[in-house]
This record gives C-alpha cells, sequence and structure tokens, in this order.
C-alpha cells in the first residue's frame, strides 16, 4: 500500500491503483505526443506541396526567365514545341527549371498549352530542393489554372514524396486540390487520403476520405489516425 494526502489528511491507496493511473498517465503522454507530430507534419506537407507546385510551375515567372526550344513546328492550327524548359529565379531570387517533353498550342486558343512529360525542380538555399514530375498538364495562362494529371510526384532532398493520381493548381488563389488518392511521405511517417485540398498559399490543408496517418514511433510504424471523414 502507498499513502497520499488528502484534504483529510493520509490515506492508504493500493498498489494496483497507482498503476493504473501511471498506465493511464503514459497513454495520454503518448496521444499527446502523436497529437503534437501530427500537428507539425501536416502543415509541413501542406507547405511542400502548395509551395512547391505553386513557385516552381508560376506561369508567368517574374522577372521571365530564360526559355529553350529544341524545335518547333506548325501543323494546321497547331503549334507543337519540343523539349521546352524554362529556368530562371522565382520569389526569394530562388533558382527554378521547368521542362516537358513536348508543348502544344492551338492558334484557336493560345492561351491554353497542353505539356507532355513535365519536370520541374526548385532550388532553395543550403543546397535544399523540391522536384516534381508528371505525365501530363494543361496549362491555362487566361485562368490561371494548370491541371496535372498521371503519375504525380514531388520530391525532396530530404527524402519528403507525395504521388498524386491528378492535381489542379490555381495560381491566383494559391489553392492546389485534387478529388483523388494522395500518398505523403517523410521520415517520421505517411499520410494517405482520398482527396487533398492546400489553401491560403499552404497554411491550411484538408485531407478527406479514408485519411490514414502512420507515424513511426521508436523506429516502428504506429497507426495515428483510421477514421474516414
Amino acid at each position: 500500500m502507498e499513502s497520499i494526502a488528502t484534504s483529510s489528511g493520509m490515506r492508504d491507496v493500493p498498489h494496483d491503483t497507482a498503476a493504473v493511473r501511471h498506465s493511464t498517465w503514459q497513454r495520454a503522454q503518448r496521444h499527446s505526443r502523436r497529437v503534437r507530430r501530427l500537428r507539425v507534419v501536416l502543415p509541413v506537407l501542406g507547405l511542400l506541396l502548395a509551395l512547391g507546385l505553386f513557385v516552381s510551375f508560376q506561369s508567368i515567372p517574374s522577372p521571365i526567365g530564360d526559355v529553350e526550344l529544341s524545335s518547333i513546328g506548325v501543323e494546321g492550327d497547331t503549334v507543337t514545341m519540343e523539349a521546352p524548359k524554362l529556368t530562371g529565379y522565382g520569389e526569394e531570387g530562388l533558382n527554378y527549371a521547368v521542362s516537358a517533353d513536348r508543348a502544344q498550342q492551338n492558334l484557336s486558343s493560345p492561351n491554353v498549352v497542353r505539356l507532355q512529360g513535365i519536370d520541374g525542380r526548385l532550388d532553395e538555399e543550403g543546397g535544399r530542393w523540391t522536384a516534381l514530375r508528371a505525365a501530363e498538364g494543361t496549362l491555362d495562362t487566361d485562368a490561371e489554372t494548370l491541371r496535372l494529371d498521371n503519375s504525380i510526384e514531388l520530391t525532396t532532398n530530404d527524402g519528403k514524396r507525395a504521388t498524386l493520381q491528378s492535381a489542379d493548381i490555381d495560381f491566383s488563389r494559391r489553392t492546389v486540390s485534387s478529388e483523388e488518392p494522395v500518398e505523403l511521405e517523410m521520415d517520421v511517417g505517411r499520410v494517405a487520403a482520398g482527396s487533398i485540398e492546400v489553401s491560403e498559399g499552404g497554411k491550411r490543408i484538408v485531407l478527406r476520405g479514408n485519411v490514414k496517418v502512420d507515424m513511426r514511433m521508436n523506429g516502428s510504424l504506429e497507426n495515428a489516425l483510421g477514421t474516414p471523414e
């Protein structure tokens, strides 16, 4: 038996009661650590996804960078550019490079550019970088939107990775959204969901549909959230 102080003096408490309290306290501490980690992980991933896409694929960079083309041809109303590449400086002087295997424009709607084999890279200070790949994309310079489709992958130099089936980027609203499954990975765990919406320039991220979060704790993966919205 152990003794604890009460308002009326000392009384004995069974050891098993103290053990239960200690176990409950440990569980609460583990839960608190999970919540703290999630509060850090999700905004970081949202910022990564939003800014990586937004800065690397700005439709009209300022100042505009250097444009390279392997070849350009016209067939009917369609202009085809082979291996277009744009390099320059984005916000805060960060280096960026965006290329595609092919870009096509229709002369009747020159604001719409269809891209194939997209590669983008943003180089930051300290040797950090963010890279993006997508099989296809459609850029609308009037609407200031970019639609990416098929095998979208976003990676960083420190091992963060996001994969999507599609993504809609709105440059004017600074939003990224997808109604298809998304997976996010980093060194502390994985996040999967049926859809994602990033807004407020990356400050707000919403995951919906069978959301699953697996966190690594002491070197092992532990499920932290498995309830679908």
